[in-house]
């Protein structure tokens, strides 16, 4: 007999579920996600547990130069770090 151990969700499930906790749309739940992505991409793949306010800086930064700049809403990338800095007691594993 083995037990296996389940392992957790995958980060951006967790912050679908912490999202959904909240109650926001799912248009907010798929924003919040998609600047996620973003950030974690941006860091090369890194977990944003390992970064920190200087990571989203430099995100932010950038982002003000690119040219996609005026097409996305600044306020969408910090409401996401700020939840990913602060997330639901609801979700412990975020």
């Amino acid at each position: 007999m083995s037990t296996s151990i389940p392992t957790p969700p995958k980060l951006l499930d967790q912050i679908r579920a912490a999202v959904r906790v909240r109650g926001y749309s799912l248009r907010t739940e798929e924003t919040y996600v998609d600047w996620a992505r973003r950030y974690i991409l941006f860091h090369q793949k890194r977990h944003p547990r390992d970064m920190g306010a200087s990571e989203v800086a430099e995100l932010l930064a950038a982002w003000l130069v690119s040219p996609r700049a005026g097409s996305l809403a600044p306020s969408e990338a910090v409401a996401t770090a700020v939840s990913a800095f602060n997330p639901s007691p609801a979700v412990s594993t975020w």
